[in-house]
């Protein structure tokens, strides 16, 4: 032939005496090599295989051993392969029990358990065990015991054994498999046992991580068992981690149990695999290693938020309302979006557009524009479908609701917000306190104190721990129409030494009128004393500076136009120093409004009477305070057939950012 050996019609899978399945020692010289053509290896990963030959790969004095093609599965006319992963599950005086894997061929007919206390072969007990994968062998005096099983299939009983030799027949008719072989001692000693076996964490996304898994580590033997340090290796080791280890370096009395946890985090897609290597003074076992498997992700994951929306409360002819929803890919490849649909009862009646451009890359969004143009009042209804190609959610439905009026809904005003203390020492406990009005009158309230807290009450009161300068957001949203918001900002100052407070309260009277209208600012100054400097903005393009040698200021100013005007005031204390800059926009309107006319009507004159609005806050001394605001006048003309003119003033206060 053209090899010096062949080996073929094997089961090269469960040879548990021998690092190797096969083995050659026959010199390079050779030019032919080894064949070993057509045997099942229970895997056809070549390097699994190649891991399990020993040839000239390994010793270049060596010839090759060839092994191509194999066996993808188990062939019945093979001789049977001895049983596979034999191991000790108990000890006790006497006693030994052990346990093994069912055999993979379908003419398996049952197994044979052997035994001696020479250490040598031939064995002098054996006994029949049937198809059964467990035996306690009982009534063993003290000593060290070799134990093979066997298996055998369904032409056993056809083969006969000369009892008068040392060879067994069976064996080498290949009806009977050669042994799978432990050693044990019935003496008392520790056995390790583990829940599960190993573990299979299947498909995790790119940069997350899987919920933890518990391993418990049992001692079913008879003598105290020492764990030493469990470690994780194997070619992906630094993907699985170990937390809450309560096992490593510890004793587990007979029966006690002791748990790991384990984490797979992927870093790159793919399969993984590593292992759970855990020492102990187990003689039987050595160290017990559990197999550690899992994929990283590749898939797009698509999330949508908000997952619905609620148009709430809208007003019949008054334009096209809108609300955007957020497509976000949090998966590991890209997303592509296949439809955006509207439909339901009320379809006709919603719209969408979007800035979607093919694919979305993981961790980039989208954003969807829904449109409501009601053609009828009362309660509408639709869904937006977005189909994609997440194999988890190919279609997400997204809820679309409205309640449609020809009521006129006024908008959602901040009056006033203020906070008590301004500027303290940590800890400091600030109380909040906000006014709203417009809209149903039913309100929500969400606080952003810039420290990572939040709150939904009206008025809340929150501790600063840390110093530090904190920006805190407050939106009010119409609790029956969840459209209509606000929102306003004010800044706490939170120091580590306890500074001095200034405390400035401004009102303005008349706040609206006809022009040329005069109006008088008021300042009150606390906390500090005087003389204090003075910096008006009128808001109209004039500046007035101002010195007051008391704790209160009073200046006039005429504005001589119609508009909306914006004042603003910058004080400090001269008289006082070391104080920090802490600038603050307290709400003033001012407006002054002509009498006119237009069209072929007249205008009703809006009949407002003068309004005082005052506001107050406290500071550092020597800080500059800054006074802010606008009242704005919508005048909506409405032309009816008799060309009546009818003037509707909405006077919307909301605090303006600077």
């Amino acid at each position: 032939g053209n090899h010096d050996g062949f080996v073929m019609g094997n089961s090269f899978i469960y040879n548990e005496d021998c690092p190797y399945e096969a083995y050659t020692d026959i010199l390079e010289t050779s030019p032919r090599g080894v064949s070993i053509l057509n045997n099942y290896w229970g895997t056809t990963d070549t390097e699994i295989i190649d891991s399990k030959i020993w040839d000239r790969y390994d010793d270049g004095l060596l010839t090759y051993i060839y092994y191509d093609p194999i066996l993808t599965e188990t062939d019945i006319t093979n001789p049977i392969s001895p049983p596979y992963n034999l191991h000790i599950t108990g000890i006790d005086n006497g006693e030994i029990s052990i346990s093994w894997d069912a055999n993979p061929e379908s003419d398996c007919d049952g197994y044979r358990v052997y035994w001696d206390s020479d250490g040598e072969w031939p064995y002098a007990n054996s006994v029949d065990n049937g198809t059964s994968t467990t035996y306690t062998i009982t009534g063993l005096a003290p000593g060290t015991y070799l134990i093979g099983v066997s298996s055998y299939d369904s032409t056993y009983a056809a083969v006969a054994d000369d009892p008068l030799t040392h060879i067994n027949e069976k064996q080498t008719q290949g009806v009977e498999s050669w042994y799978a072989e432990i050693s044990a001692d019935p003496s008392p000693a520790p056995l390790i046992s583990s829940d599960p076996a190993s573990f299979d964490f299947e498909a995790v996304m790119l940069g997350d991580s899987s919920s933890a898994q518990t391993l418990t580590i049992t001692n079913i033997g008879t003598a105290n068992l020492e764990i030493g340090s469990i470690t994780v290796d194997g070619d992906d080791s630094s993907e699985f981690t170990t937390q809450n280890d309560s096992c490593s370096g510890q004793t587990i009395e007979p029966s006690g149990s002791l748990t790991i946890e384990i984490i797979f985090t992927p870093a790159s897609s793919g399969a993984k695999s590593a292992y759970l290597n855990i020492p102990s003074n187990d003689s039987y076992t050595g160290d017990l290693q559990i197999e550690l498997n899992g994929i990283g992700g590749i898939n797009p994951d698509i999330s949508i938020t908000p997952s619905s929306l609620d148009f709430g409360t809208v007003a019949l002819g008054g334009g096209t309302a809108t609300r955007d929803i957020t497509i976000t890919n949090t998966g590991s490849a890209d997303l592509t979006i296949i439809d955006l649909s509207v439909a339901g009862t009320d379809g006709d009646e919603f719209s969408q557009t979007n800035d979607y451009s093919a694919p979305l890359t993981p961790d980039s969004s989208c954003t969807v524009t829904v449109g409501l143009s009601p053609l009828s009042t009362g309660a509408k209804t639709a869904t937006l479908s977005i189909t994609s190609d997440d194999p988890d959610e190919p279609i997400v439905d997204v809820s679309l609701s409205a309640n449609v009026t020809d009521v006129l809904i006024y908008p959602v005003n901040i009056i006033s917000l203020s906070a008590t203390p301004l500027c303290s020492t940590a800890p400091a406990s600030v109380d909040f306190e906000i006014e709203a009005s417009g809209g149903s009158g039913s309100y929500d309230y969400s606080w952003d104190f810039g420290d990572t807290t939040t709150s939904d009450e009206e008025d809340p009161t929150h501790t600063y721990d840390s110093a530090g300068t904190y920006s805190v957001i407050v939106t009010v949203s119409d609790h029956e129409n969840p459209l209509l918001t606000a929102s306003s900002e004010l800044t706490i100052t939170i120091t580590d030494d306890l500074l001095p407070t200034l405390n400035v309260s401004i009102s303005a009277a008349p706040v609206t009128g006809e022009a040329p209208l005069e109006v008088t600012f008021t300042a009150t100054f606390e906390g500090a004393s005087p003389p204090f400097d003075l910096e008006w903005d009128f808001g109209d393009g004039t500046t007035e500076s101002q010195t007051t040698d008391s704790n209160t200021a009073e200046i006039t100013h005429t504005y001589t136009s119609a508009g909306v005007y914006s004042a603003l005031l910058e004080a400090t204390s001269r008289s006082e120093s070391g104080f920090d800059t802490l600038p603050m926009r307290i709400a003033i309107s001012i407006s002054a409004i002509n009498n006119s006319s237009e069209g072929n009507g007249t205008s009703n004159d809006c009949g407002c009477s003068s309004n005082a609005y005052a506001y107050s806050t406290n500071i550092g001394k020597g800080s500059i305070v800054r006074i802010a605001s606008y009242m704005l006048n919508n005048f909506i003309i409405m032309l009816f057939p008799l060309s009546i003119i009818t003037l509707h003033r909405l006077i919307r206060s909301r605090k303006k950012r600077r």
